[in-house]
C-alpha cells in the first residue's frame, strides 16, 4: 500500500521537466523581473514540452531535465486565455507522458499530478476528477468545442 501513488508518482517524473523563463527586455508580460519556474510535460518524442503560459517571460527558455540536464527550449505557440503553451526542446530527449483514454475518464476517479509550485521541484498532488464534456459554446476554442476535463489538483 505505501507504493500505491509513489510508483504512478515516480513513472510520470520521468515525463515532467522544469522550465526556467528570464524576463526578455522585450518580454511577453508585465510581469515581475527575474526567472520564473514552471513545470512542462513532454508530449512527443520530438520534444515538444506543455506548460503554462504565464510561466514563459520570452520565446526562449531553459529546460531542466529530471537527470539535470539544462537544454535550450524555444515557445511554439502560446495560448493566454487559456494558460496554456507549447515550448520545443528537442535536446531534452525525454519520454512523453502516457496519457489516459479520454473516453475511459469518469467523475470520480482519482488523478495525480506533478509540479513545481513555488520552485518545490516535483511536487505530488492528489485530487479527483470533476467533470469531462464539452465547454459551454460562449467558451469555444477559436470556432470549434473543446472537450474538458475539471479536476481539483
Amino acid at each position: 500500500m505505501a507504493s500505491f501513488l509513489s510508483d504512478p508518482a515516480a513513472r510520470l517524473r520521468s515525463s515532467v521537466a522544469q522550465i526556467i523563463a528570464e524576463a526578455s527586455p522585450h518580454g511577453l508580460t508585465n510581469g515581475p523581473p527575474g526567472p520564473v519556474t514552471g513545470a512542462a510535460i513532454a508530449w512527443s518524442d520530438g520534444g515538444l514540452f506543455v506548460t503554462s503560459a504565464h510561466v514563459i517571460r520570452s520565446p526562449r527558455m531553459t529546460v531542466v531535465t529530471p537527470d539535470g540536464r539544462r537544454v535550450p527550449g524555444e515557445l511554439v505557440w502560446q495560448e493566454r486565455r487559456r494558460d496554456v503553451a507549447l515550448v520545443r526542446a528537442p535536446a531534452a530527449a525525454m519520454p512523453p507522458v502516457r496519457t489516459a483514454d479520454p473516453s475511459a475518464m469518469r467523475p470520480g476517479s482519482l488523478v495525480l499530478a506533478i509540479g513545481h509550485p513555488f520552485g518545490l521541484v516535483d511536487a505530488v498532488s492528489t485530487g479527483v476528477l470533476q467533470s469531462v464534456g464539452e465547454l459551454p459554446l460562449e467558451l469555444d476554442f477559436e470556432g470549434g468545442r473543446l472537450r474538458w476535463v475539471q479536476a481539483d489538483v
